[in-house]
C-alpha cells in the first residue's frame, strides 16, 4: 500500500490508497489517518481509495476506527473516488450506510 497526503489552504486533508490494504499495512493506515484527524488544523479528512486493488476485514476496521476517532473529535472523515473493490465491500458490510461517500 502506498499512501499520499495533501492539505489545502482550508484544512481539508486527502489521503490517497493504493495498492493492496490488509493485515500487513493495516496499522500503518490507521496511524497515517490519526494523524492527520489529530492535527489540529485538520477540518474534513477525505480518503481517496480509487486505486485499491485488494481490501481485507483488517482495512475495513482501520477504516472503521479512524471514523470513530475522527467523530470523537468533530472531524469529518468521508470516503471519495473508491475502486468498485472498496464499493462492494462498503455495500456487503452496510459501511455505506455509517460513512459517507462522495464519487464514485
Amino acid at each position: 500500500m502506498d499512501v499520499s497526503r495533501t492539505v489545502d489552504g482550508d484544512g481539508v486533508a486527502t489521503i490517497a490508497l493504493s495498492g493492496d490494504v490488509d493485515l500487513v499495512v493495516a496499522d500503518g493506515l490507521l496511524g497515517a489517518l490519526s494523524e492527520v484527524i489529530d492535527d489540529a488544523a485538520t477540518t474534513r479528512v477525505v480518503v481517496d481509495m480509487s486505486r485499491v486493488r485488494f481490501w481485507d476485514s483488517s482495512g475495513v476496521g482501520a477504516l472503521v476506527a479512524a471514523y470513530r476517532r475522527a467523530s470523537e473529535r468533530g472531524t469529518p472523515l468521508v470516503v471519495g473516488e473508491m475502486s468498485e473493490q472498496v464499493r462492494q465491500i462498503l455495500h456487503l458490510t452496510g459501511l455505506h450506510q455509517l460513512l459517507t461517500t462522495v464519487g464514485r
